[in-house]
C-alpha cells in the first residue's frame, strides 16, 4: 500500500508540473481485451490443475494512452487474472507511468514502468506478437508476472544512429518489485519446502531493488535485430511454515513446526536474443543465463537447524519459427532449461528428470476478424524442473515424458 502510495504521489507531481506548464490534454486511446484459455495435461499439473483439464486461465486487461501536451504522455493498464491458484482476479495496476520523449536519443519514464527484457517480457499480454498460447518455458513464466512485468521506478530510453541503415536502441531501468503472496516466486518458495513439510503457508515476503537494461542492435540487414539485455534482483527473502509430516522418520519430530527462511535472495538473468523477420516467415532465438545466490535457513520446533549458503546456475534456449498465412499463423518452437547447469544429469536429486525441462511446441493462430483470435497448440515434454508443488499438485515425480494441450480466444478493442 505505501508503494502504491507514494507511485500515486509521483505521478500526480509529475502531472501538475505539466499541467502548470499549459494543459493541452488530446488524443486519449483507450483499449483492453479479455482472454480465456483451457489446459490439459497427460501426467501432472502445470500452472492450473492442468490433468483433468481447466479453464482456470483468464485475463482482463483496460489500457488508455493520453498525451498531455507534445512529447508528455500518460500510459496506464488495469490487469487481472486467474492462473489455477495465481491472480485470482485481484486487480492490479499492471503499468502507469508518465513519458516524456525529449527527443529521439533520450526519453524518461516515470511511476510503474515496463521492464524490457528479451522480446516479449514487455508484451507478453499481448496475444497478436505471437502464434503462441504459452511462452518458451524456463525463459517466460507466466506465474512470476509479479517480478517480470514491471517495477516502481524510473527509466530512460532512447534510439541512436551508428552506421548507414543501423541504429541501436536502449532501454535502463530501476526500482522496485513488489512480491505478491500468491506469486511465482513465493510459490517456488513453498515448492522447496513441500518435499520436507506439511501445511504450508507463506509468513513474509519481501524485496528490495531491481535494475537493468536491454539493447537492441539493428545492424542494416532489413527485418534483423540483435539484443542483450541483463536484470538483477537484490535481497528477495521468504519465510515459509509449515509441520513435519506424518510419516517423518525419525518419528519424535512428526508434526512438529518447520520453519523456512530465504534470506539475501540475489538473481542475475543474463539474456541473448535474435530475431530475423523475411518475407512471411519470423525466426526468434533466445539464451537466457540464470544466476542464484541464497542463504537458507531451515528449523523444526526452533532447535533442529540447518544452514546452507546455495549457488544455483541455470540456463534455458529456445529457437522459434513461425510462418504466417493471411489470417492464420504457425510455428514450431523447440525449448531447453536446465534448473542447474553444473549438474545436468540429476545426479543426487529426488528425480533425475527433476533437474531439466525439454519442449517440443506446436502452435497455430486464426484470426476470426481484426479483433478476436484463436489459438491452439501441443507441448511434448520431458522432464519435470519446471512444476510447482506448493499445493500438493505434483507430489510425486514419477515420468519422464508428458504432454500439454494448450488453447487460448482472445477478444481485444
Amino acid at each position: 500500500m505505501n508503494r502504491i502510495l507514494s507511485l500515486t504521489t509521483l505521478l500526480g507531481c509529475l502531472l501538475a508540473v505539466n499541467l502548470h506548464a499549459g494543459f493541452r490534454g488530446k488524443d486519449l486511446q483507450i483499449g483492453g481485451f479479455v482472454s480465456n484459455g483451457y489446459l490439459q495435461s497427460s501426467h501432472y499439473n502445470y500452472l492450473v490443475d492442468s490433468e483433468d483439464g481447466s479453464f482456470e486461465f483468464v485475463e482482463l486487461g483496460l489500457n488508455a494512452s493520453w498525451t498531455l501536451q507534445d512529447r508528455t504522455t500518460v500510459n496506464g493498464q488495469l490487469f487481472a487474472f486467474e492462473l489455477g491458484p495465481y491472480g485470482n482476479f485481484e486487480p492490479l495496476v499492471d503499468y502507469l507511468f508518465v513519458d516524456y520523449n525529449f527527443k529521439r536519443e533520450f526519453g524518461l519514464r516515470a511511476g510503474r514502468v515496463k521492464r524490457e527484457v528479451g522480446v516479449y517480457a514487455h508484451i507478453q499480454d499481448i496475444d497478436v506478437s505471437r502464434a503462441s498460447v504459452l511462452l518458451p518455458m524456463g525463459i517466460y513464466d507466466q506465474r512470476f508476472r509479479d517480478i517480470s512485468a514491471s517495477l516502481d521506478g524510473l527509466s530512460a530510453y532512447g534510439n541512436l544512429d551508428l552506421w548507414k541503415g543501423a541504429y541501436l536502441d536502449y532501454n535502463i531501468y530501476g526500482g522496485i518489485v513488489e512480491l505478491q503472496e500468491d506469486g511465482g516466486v513465493a510459490g517456488l518458495a513453498l515448492t522447496s519446502a513441500s518435499r520436507v513439510a506439511d501445511n504450508l503457508k507463506v509468513e513474509f515476503i519481501d524485496s528490495k531493488y531491481n535494475y537493468g537494461g536491454q539493447l537492441w542492435l539493428s545492424p542494416g540487414l532489413d527485418g534483423l535485430r540483435m539484443g542483450f539485455s541483463v536484470t538483477q534482483f537484490m535481497d528477495m527473502s521468504a519465510t515459509t511454515l509449515g509441520t513435519v509430516p506424518l510419516d517423518a522418520q525419525p518419528s519424535y519430530l512428526a508434526g512438529l513446526p518447520f520453519r523456512s527462511e530465504f534470506e539475501d535472495y540475489d538473481l542475475v538473468n543474463t539474456t541473448a536474443s535474435i530475431e530475423y523477420f523475411v518475407g512471411e516467415w519470423n525466426f526468434v532465438g533466445e539464451y537466457l543465463y540464470s544466476d542464484v545466490s541464497l542463504f537458507v535457513i531451515s528449523d523444526i520446533a526452533g532447535v533442529f537447524t540447518t544452514r546452507e549458503d546455495t549457488r544455483i546456475k541455470g540456463d534455458s534456449f529456445y529457437l522459434s519459427a513461425a510462418r504466417r498465412f493471411d489470417r492464420l499463423e504457425a510455428s514450431v518452437t523447440y525449448v531447453e532449461y536446465y534448473e542447474n547447469r553444473d549438474n545436468r544429469k540429476g545426479i543426487g536429486t529426488l528425480n533425475p528428470s527433476s533437474a531439466y525441462n525439454k519442449d517440443l511446441q506446436f502452435s497455430i493462430r486464426y484470426d476470426v476478424t481484426d479483433y478476436w483470435s484463436l489459438k491452439a497448440e501441443i507441448h511434448d515434454i520431458k522432464g519435470t524442473a519446471r512444476l510447482f508443488n506448493e499445493l500438493q499438485q505434483n507430489p510425486i515425480l514419477d515420468e519422464e515424458a508428458w504432454t500439454l494441450f494448450a488453447a487460448k480466444s482472445t477478444f481485444s478493442f
